[in-house]
């Protein structure tokens, strides 16, 4: 296994305290996460796009069980934070194929914060069974 690895998806995500809804790219990688709109989707549903290095991220929770939510904080460059609501969806393919979205996330924050550097595929899959308790699914 290599130290870089990067995830993308297209799903949607929600402001925290909003009724609305953004269809995204999602970007995971061992760098931060980052948000584009979803080409595919243009013209359907607000558009929004950050990049947030993993080092930014202020608070992230797995919300609304068994939905495959995270609420993720992190400042934006007007000094103030954004709150997000995103849905990572299982992953299919790649080094964490079967893990689901949310549990990884929290895996490669976890491993980021060990070493306050990016964490390589082998560092994220040894949280994984202690951020979903045992099994990868």
């Amino acid at each position: 296994m290599g130290n870089r690895f990067s995830l993308v998806f297209h799903t949607y995500m929600t402001p925290w305290t909003q009724d609305c809804m953004y269809f995204i790219t999602l970007t995971l990688d061992e760098t931060g996460i980052g948000v584009a709109p979803d080409p595919a989707k243009r013209g359907l549903g607000l558009e929004e796009q950050w990049f947030t290095p993993w080092s930014d991220v202020m608070s992230l929770q797995h919300v609304r069980p068994p939905e495959p939510i995270v609420r993720i904080e992190f400042p934006t460059s007007s000094g103030q934070t954004a709150i997000r609501d995103i849905r990572i969806p299982p992953i299919a393919d790649g080094p964490f194929a079967g893990c689901s979205g949310p549990h990884l996330v929290e895996a490669i924050l976890a491993a980021f914060q060990e070493t306050h550097h990016p964490p390589s595929v082998e560092q994220v899959a040894r949280i994984l069974p202690e951020v979903h308790g045992g099994s990868r699914a």
